[in-house]
């Protein structure tokens, strides 16, 4: 039986004793002892101990349960008894008579000395004080043992000592202190926990973390069933799950189980080693005051389950990343900037009154890499030619639109907001009479003849490889060109005039929507895109075939435009 087996087998059996072990545990069990007559004797042996032990005390007590106070009232009742212990009394002899031979003078000095009982008890309760200080120090003082290390960091400040990415983390150590700020551990058996302060916290195990309080995230793979977060009244033990813990100050704790099963053990009061089983999308919370376990609902983003510094994401399980929001220079979760926009001709990114808002031509099909915005690969302007677009840094290309003018106004831009120009004062825009404010409603302004790619491998990386589900949006173009309150000079459209869009969603260079001529007295059509893992680039283009020609008044607009994540992570 080698030592990873023995691991196993070891965890295996504590989890029998204390009667958490789940069927497929049970099973694995059965299948080692059955396999490995080793394996049969260690189990025997364990269980002998077990009952020995528990006939003797009725429980066994954790190896710190000796303190260090302990130890010194034992040295002190010692030290009191060497100092104030009476006398030894002895009876004088009588001097024996000077022998009549003559004695050596050497051999009369080595003669032994006389040596006092207390002189001798002092002694000995010096040496058992010795012998109790190598007992303690080999049997009693936490074993430094690693367990983990810290992967990561974000605005991370902590207390006594400073940990660095890449950090060792042993058992026996000082409590860990994060005053501020988010980091994150991996166990040597694959737990990932998230830290976020302020905090207090040790490893206790490999397979246990203690909480004074704080909250932690664990995302427990299949070779970590077992791990537990304990708190002061609490124990959570993983059967293979995605939960969430906090601790105050005040001595209340919180469960949230994201997926998977746990088992919420109390450890104090009149529910002492009482077990529930709380499962996926349950929450509990065990008070000071009460001790009783209280179902709560689920808090799905109250946790901070992955961050990435670079690109300033702290994901809390949200399950979509909003497009228009990266377009104004955000991460996907609300920190972008309305009125920022991207420049189609090269790729700036920046206020859009440092992009005029004028009618423009492109005389190419020119790729812009935009190097601001990492989550973006590039902008281009469909133009004359033979209709064939670059539309990625890879290289991809589409080839299937007809060919457009490469006029187009303004740039790609975050907010749904038509700015003032010769022609138009500003004004919100609208689809089938929705007038569209923001933060109630997002999109992208996106007037054709304009394409932008997002780069969906960087946005994978920077929520922890999450799984996007798909694309959706509204497409339509703003209803308010019928509104002349909205126009410096009146227009009236007729079908021969009106304006009209086309809209192309495309996947790595294939195209997996499109829309033909949607004008603005149409309803706003659906898009909605499924993504493979194996996709990279989401390219979105809104166009004019040149034919067409009519460009003026398509205000085309993208409402919610939003990346969703799979259920399943």
């Amino acid at each position: 039986m080698n030592s990873e087996m023995c691991r196993e087998l070891s965890l295996l059996i504590e989890s029998s004793v204390n009667g958490m072990l789940t069927d497929r545990q049970r099973h694995r069990l059965n299948e080692i002892l059955a396999s490995d007559k080793q394996a049969r004797d260690f189990y025997r042996e364990y269980i002998q101990v077990c009952s020995s032990l528990n006939s003797i005390g009725g429980y066994v007590c954790e190896q710190d349960s000796f303190s260090q106070e302990n130890c010194l009232n034992v040295l002190a009742e010692l030290a009191w008894y060497e100092k104030y212990a009476p006398a030894v009394s002895r009876s004088e002899k009588k001097p024996k008579e000077p022998a009549k031979k003559k004695i050596n003078q050497d051999l009369a000095q080595k003669q032994p000395r006389h040596i006092s009982w207390l002189t001798a008890v002092s002694g000995a309760v010096s040496a058992a004080a010795i012998i109790f200080f190598l007992i303690y120090a080999n049997l009693f003082v936490p074993d430094m043992k690693k367990v983990a290390a810290l992967e990561d960091s974000y605005h991370a400040e902590w207390g006594r000592q400073v940990y660095n990415k890449k950090d060792p983390i042993y058992t026996g150590s000082e409590n860990i202190q994060l005053k501020k700020g988010l980091a994150e551990f991996k166990t040597d058996r694959g737990v990932k926990l998230v830290v976020e302060g302020p905090a207090e916290f040790r490893f206790s195990s490999i397979s246990e973390i203690n909480l004074d309080y704080g909250s932690i995230y664990s995302n427990v793979p299949v070779e970590g069933v077992g791990f537990a977060v304990s708190t002061d009244n609490s124990r959570v033990v993983d059967l293979g799950t995605e939960f969430g813990v906090t601790a105050d100050k005040k001595g209340s704790s919180q469960l949230h189980v994201f997926s998977g099963k746990t088992r919420l053990i109390s450890s104090k009061g009149w529910l002492n080693n009482t077990a529930f089983d709380v499962v996926e999308s349950m929450a509990c919370k065990v008070t000071e005051a009460s001790l009783a376990v209280e179902k709560i609902e689920l808090a799905k983003n109250k946790f901070a389950r992955h961050f990435d510094e670079t690109a300033k994401v702290v994901w809390r399980g949200e399950k979509r990343i909003d497009l228009a929001d990266i377009v104004g220079g955000g991460n996907g979760l609300g920190t972008g900037k309305t009125a920022f926009a991207i420049n189609s001709l090269n790729g700036d990114f920046g206020h859009r009154r440092s992009i005029r808002m004028i009618m423009k031509r492109a005389n190419s099909n020119r790729f812009n890499p935009v190097k601001d915005l990492q989550f973006i690969d590039g902008v281009f302007v469909p133009a004359s030619g033979n209709g064939e677009v670059k539309i990625s840094s890879e290289g991809h290309s589409f080839s299937w639109m007809p060919r457009a003018s490469g006029r187009y106004w303004g740039g790609i831009i975050n907010g749904m907001v038509h700015f003032e120009n010769p022609d138009v004062f500003r004004h919100n825009l609208s689809l089938a009479g929705e007038v569209l404010r923001y933060p109630k409603a997002k999109g992208i302004f996106m007037h054709p003849n304009q394409g932008i790619t997002f780069d969906l491998r960087r946005i994978r990386e920077a929520y922890g490889n999450i799984s996007l589900a798909g694309f959706t949006a509204e497409f339509g173009l703003s209803d308010t060109v019928f509104d002349n309150s909205k126009l410096k000079l009146n227009k009236n459209f007729s079908d021969t005039n009106m304006p009209s869009c086309d809209i192309y969603v495309l996947l790595d260079g294939e195209m997996e929507f499109h829309k033909e001529a949607q004008t603005p007295q149409d309803q706003p059509c659906d898009i909605d895109v499924s993504i493979q893992s194996s996709d990279e680039f989401l390219t979105v283009i809104a166009a004019v075939p040149a034919d067409r020609r009519k460009v003026n008044y398509c205000w085309s607009l993208l409402k919610d435009p939003v990346l969703n994540l799979a259920e399943s992570r």
